[in-house]
């Protein structure tokens, strides 16, 4: 029997995304996905019908099914676009925080950066992790390895400092402390209805807790 060959990454969201050709056809492609953005803010993906998108985009539906076959390929573009922005923002992140001098800088600097991420489009990015998580594997959890990518060598930057960290086990110690923080901003910033009901810090004060509580585990002092 002959196996039919899977398509590559770069076929597949081809076959999701009919790419514009001309200026004003991209301007369209522009709007629909900053409507879809915009709705996804104060909606859920499964509220947001294809005429609420058309209508903010000031477009048609023949416009939006001309670029998507339907929805879910719309947002498998999002999906696309966010993590081509997180790769080019974590890269960017790496090189800013070459003048920091000290293992609690660079940790502070980096929970500042996760947060302000997780602030960018927080509609958005619960609808994606939403979404990854109901499909199990996919292109959306190929997107979420890609991004990870950008991970290793940042914590090979934080242990690059490893002899100001007291933690009998550095290594460890740094991948955990990350998950920690991480999920502690995805809950206050995606999903405030749980436990981050009660927190009530601003971003400046919840950075500097974060950051505290990640020093602290790493047996660190923070030097402010």
């Amino acid at each position: 029997m002959t196996k039919t060959a899977q398509p590559k990454p770069d076929e597949a969201r081809e076959a999701n995304l009919r790419a514009p050709q001309q200026a004003r056809s991209r301007a369209t492609l522009d709007r629909i996905v900053g409507a879809v953005q915009e709705l996804l803010e104060t909606k859920t993906y499964d509220e947001i019908t294809v005429s609420e998108i058309v209508d903010r985009a000031n477009s048609s539906v023949g416009a939006f099914y001309t670029r998507f076959k339907d929805k879910a390929a719309l947002l498998d573009h999002l999906d696309e676009l966010y993590a081509r922005r997180i790769v080019e923002c974590g890269q960017e992140a790496a090189s800013e925080w070459g003048s920091a001098t000290t293992l609690a800088a660079d940790v502070r600097g980096l929970v500042s950066f996760l947060l302000q991420l997780h602030r960018l489009q927080p509609g958005l990015l619960r609808t994606l992790i939403v979404e990854a998580r109901r499909q199990g594997e996919g292109s959306f959890r190929d997107r979420t390895r890609r991004m990870n990518q950008t991970i290793p060598p940042v914590m090979e930057r934080l242990l690059a400092r490893s002899d100001e960290i007291g933690h009998p086990e550095p290594r460890r110690a740094v991948y955990l402390g990350l998950l920690m923080v991480f999920s502690a901003i995805r809950e206050v910033t995606l999903f405030p209805e749980g436990l981050a009901e009660f927190v009530d810090y601003d971003d400046e004060e919840l950075v500097a807790e974060l950051t505290a509580g990640y020093l602290r585990y790493l047996h660190v002092r923070e030097t402010r």
